[in-house]
Order: C-alpha cells, then structure tokens, then sequence
C-alpha cells in the first residue's frame, strides 16, 4: 500500500510530508499557531491497482506560547507609585502587575528581582553596583500578580522610596529580550513612594 497527498498546494507541499509506506505524517518545518491555527488537505492510498476515496485531514494547531509577554503596568511611562500610609492598611494589595500575554494559553511566571547582577541587559546601573539595592525582601507577589507589603519578615514600611524590579520566564525556558538580546525580560525601574500626609 502507498500513502499519497492528493494534488497539494504549495503551502502544504512546504509543511507536510506523509511516509509512502504507513501514511504517518510529519511536519516538514516549524508551525505557528498565531499565523495560521488550520491546515486542511488530502490523503488517498493506492495499491498498485485501485485509488482509495480521499481522506480528508483537518490538522487543528496548538498553542506554542511563543508570543513574549509585555508589561502593561508598570512600564516605561507609568513606573511610580505614590502610597499614603494615612488611607492605606499594610494588608490591603499595593498594585497589579499587568502583563499582556498574546498566546492562546499563557504560561509566563512573573517575580521580583533580588540582585542587581540578574540586570545584566542594564549597562547604566553598573557604576552604582556598590551602593544600589533592590527592596524585593519588603515585598511579595501573590499568585495572581499582586504585589503585597511583605509583614512576615520583621521588615517595616517606613517613608520613603523604594526600588523594584521584575522579570518574566517561562516554566522551561527563559525569555529573551528582543532587543538586549538577554535571557530575562524586565520591567526596570518600578518606585513606590511611601508618604504620610498631614491634613
């Protein structure tokens, strides 16, 4: 028995391949689900004597999550954050992160950067390697995003302005920076300006 496409296109002659000995299909070249989530084509069998009717193939394209997500808050027009301790309770959230993830099916972790040598795509903070540090340990992210006053380390919120940063992954890989061509994508600087007002 010999496996056959039936009078393919050009696109699908491109992609496609099927074996002439058990009809198993391969794909012939990477395929992008944001492009094109279908491919419909057709198959027929000979057995040195008779065709078979064709067979139709609707091959339906999964999500490869390989759209790099963007930050939508902060970033690089929005990037501060007055709080005033007067109308703010230390267990209410400070802010969303808002990331805008084009795959069918996101799967980025979004965390808080600790170290100033994970920035290693921010040339211009190397001359304050010795004195700048992050403020990661006050704070934490909750599983929706959320960015929270970290109570549980001892740690105080006092006035003044605090430094964060944040980077992106995925579970099995990392992203790079279409740009600085770097393995994380981060959003740098966040501040958050803590205040009391006197009425």
């Amino acid at each position: 028995m010999t496996y056959l496409l039936d009078n393919p296109s050009q696109e699908i002659s491109s992609l496609f391949q099927i074996s002439s000995t058990d009809g198993k299909i391969y794909a012939l070249n990477p395929l992008d689900r944001e492009q094109i989530d279908e491919y419909i084509f057709y198959i027929i069998a000979f057995d040195g004597f008779h065709k078979s009717s064709r067979i139709k193939i609707l091959l339906n394209i999964l999500d490869l999550n390989d759209e790099i997500p963007h930050f939508i808050f902060p970033n690089d027009n929005n990037d501060t954050l007055i709080i005033d301790l007067t109308y703010w309770h230390i267990n209410d959230y400070i802010c969303q992160i808002d990331i805008q993830d084009h795959d069918k099916i996101p799967n980025h972790k979004l965390m808080l950067v600790n170290y100033l040598d994970q920035l290693k795509n921010y040339d211009y903070l190397y001359d304050q390697k010795s004195s700048f540090q992050f403020d990661s340990s006050k704070f934490y992210l909750d599983n929706q995003a959320r960015l929270f006053f970290n109570s549980t380390n001892s740690s105080i919120l006092n006035e003044g302005v605090y430094y964060l940063a944040f980077k992106v992954r995925r579970k099995k890989k990392y992203f790079k920076n279409n740009l600085k061509k770097k393995i994380f994508l981060f959003r740098l600087l966040m501040e958050i300006i803590i205040l009391m007002k006197n009425y």
